[in-house]
């Protein structure tokens, strides 16, 4: 009887140490492990540095030029003036010649006025405005290339800085009492501006 509770216990403490009996491994209770809990996280972007777009500056326009001195020459039937003075010049981007004598031996005053096409080599339009002479008579003479007036004609011949102007125009001649007549007469004017470029 003792004999068999020894054998008991003996099995018994062989099955919980897992040892072997009869050749078979006998496993004890094992405490299972804990798997850690690895939680994948996203790598946080780089923000992308942005570039200011740059304002454009306004450009401002090139002035026209401001002009030259000029001197000339009109005369119409006869040598109306030889001591014209003035300028050559821009206006609204066209050259345009202007010279006066204010103080001319046959009229109070004489003015012409030449506005050249932009590469200066074509009259588009000539006019001739005087003061009153010793009979109180004024003269007004015109020339337009876009409407020439019937037997009017205008030819213009550039020499470096020189510009030449003849041809026939309309004349209107005005008397003290404020008669008109009109009619087409030759006429001529030469310029020279103080430099070529204008």
């Amino acid at each position: 009887m003792r004999a068999r509770a020894l054998v008991g216990v003996g099995v018994l403490g062989l099955a919980l140490s897992g040892c072997s009996y009869f050749g078979v491994q006998v496993a004890g209770p094992q405490t299972p492990v804990a798997t850690p809990t690895v939680t994948e996280t996203s790598p946080t972007p780089t923000p992308t540095p942005t570039t200011a777009t740059p304002t454009p500056t306004p450009t401002t326009p090139t002035p026209s030029a401001a002009g030259v001195k000029a001197t000339g020459n009109l005369n119409f039937y006869s040598e109306v003036s030889s001591a014209m003075e003035g300028t050559c010049t821009r206006k609204d981007g066209r050259p345009v010649i202007t010279v006066t004598d204010e103080a001319n031996d046959f009229f109070t005053k004489v003015t012409l006025t030449a506005e050249l096409a932009p590469a200066k080599d074509r009259l588009l339009s000539f006019a001739v405005e005087t003061g009153e002479d010793s009979e109180e008579i004024t003269w007004h003479l015109s020339y337009n290339s876009s409407k020439p007036a019937k037997g009017t004609s205008a030819k213009l011949v550039v020499n470096g800085s020189t510009y030449r102007i003849s041809g026939n125009t309309t004349a209107v001649e005005i008397d003290s009492d404020g008669t008109k007549t009109t009619e087409i007469i030759p006429f001529g004017a030469t310029v020279k501006c103080a430099d070529q470029e204008w």
